[in-house]
Parts: structure tokens; C-alpha cells; sequence
């Protein structure tokens, strides 16, 4: 996601958050992608 951390500039917090939501997205459509 380009542009999160410059979005939530001062909310790093979120950003983090953001980061691990993304992964797990990833992660589910990897595991879709191999069904």
C-alpha cells in the first residue's frame, strides 16, 4: 500500500496496523491462489 505512511503521517500506530492487515490479505490470497 503506497502512500500509508505518508496518509497516516503522525499515526504511526495505525500504520503498523495497516501493515499487518495487508500480510494477512497477502497471505489468505496465497492460500486461495494454491486451493
Amino acid at each position: 500500500m503506497k502512500g500509508t505512511k505518508e496518509y497516516f503521517e503522525g499515526r504511526s500506530y495505525l500504520t503498523i496496523d495497516i501493515d499487518e492487515a495487508q500480510e494477512i490479505v497477502n497471505s489468505l490470497h496465497g492460500m486461495v491462489k494454491e486451493a
